[in-house]
């Protein structure tokens, strides 16, 4: 009897600890067609709750986003005016997204307020793209991947802001590798 109520008592007070989930419609980018559909795809959150993603906008092409509940959907636009561009991550405090650029083929990095940057990758005569997938908590570290010129493959790779990214290879036996996660 005894332990029936030490037991109900731990599980209620677990079951208390616990808040519901909820979600909110985070919305579609502006041109909705029939035939070309927009629609956004969410990638990260922080712990200030602001949402980085891609959406599609009907006639322009991909997009990236940042929503939170203040500013609602904004649109994030690339590098150049005919990229293509996806948010991947975004640190726990909102500050720094990453993801990946395309025309010109390159990871992406946005501080704060400041515009997007580039995040080149070492060299065009063994390197023709890099692509940013995760970015470390202090915004200073990203994982993601190089495309190399002389054989078409993806290497794991790693970014920091001191030196730029470095190649990591591929797994033994694999022929072609990417970094996607940063392990916490």
């Amino acid at each position: 009897m005894k332990l029936a109520s030490i037991l109900t008592t731990l599980l209620l007070v677990a079951g208390s600890a616990h808040a519901q989930a909820t979600f909110t419609r985070l919305g579609l980018p502006p041109g909705e067609e029939p035939q070309n559909p927009a629609f956004s795809d969410a990638y990260g959150v922080s712990n200030t709750g602001v949402v980085v993603g891609s959406m599609y906008v009907p006639n322009v092409g991909f997009r990236a986003f940042r929503w939170s509940a203040a500013t609602g959907l904004v649109q994030v636009n690339g590098i150049n005016p005919e990229s293509q561009i996806f948010s991947r991550a975004i640190t726990p405090d909102s500050l720094v997204t990453i993801g990946e650029n395309t025309s010109p083929q390159l990871g992406f990095r946005i501080v704060g307020a400041n515009p997007i940057e580039g995040m080149p990758f070492p060299n065009d005569i063994d390197y023709d793209a890099s692509s940013a997938a995760d970015v470390s908590d202090n915004g200073n570290f990203a994982a993601g991947l190089l495309s190399r010129v002389e054989d078409g493959t993806f290497r794991m790779a790693r970014w920091t802001a001191a030196t730029g990214w470095t190649d990591l290879g591929a797994l033994s036996g694999d022929y072609e590798s990417a970094g996607n996660t940063i392990l916490r």
